[in-house]
């Protein structure tokens, strides 16, 4: 999706249980195409994740999600302003409600 959601929008899919991801990415930049790709991947892959794309003047990922600790289930965000796989695949596998099996070991 190539803008912001409305924060009703964004309440409704969490409630649904989906983690929302935001890129941010200027018009010009190299390394964004990359992750931009892996977003995609990731989006087709696990369908409980929404990816928003959206520009904006610097580059950064915020995914919104559920925190699941031994009783407790809490709504969080994560911001990451390196864009690379093993921090995104790190910070997705806390915050989705089901991660993926590869996530088992992180």
């Amino acid at each position: 999706m190539e803008y912001e959601l409305r924060r009703e929008q964004e309440i409704e899919l969490l409630k649904k249980g989906r983690t929302i991801v935001k890129f941010f990415f200027p018009e010009k930049c190299e390394d964004c195409e990359h992750m931009e790709d892996v977003l995609e991947e990731y989006a087709y892959e696990y369908p409980d994740l929404f990816v928003e794309k959206i520009r904006s003047n610097e580059s950064k990922i915020v995914i919104i999600g559920f925190n699941v600790t031994n009783s407790s289930l809490s709504l969080q965000h994560k911001v990451l302003e390196e864009l690379d796989e093993e921090s995104l695949r790190e910070a997705l596998c806390d915050l989705m409600l089901n991660p993926p099996v590869e996530c088992i070991g992180l």
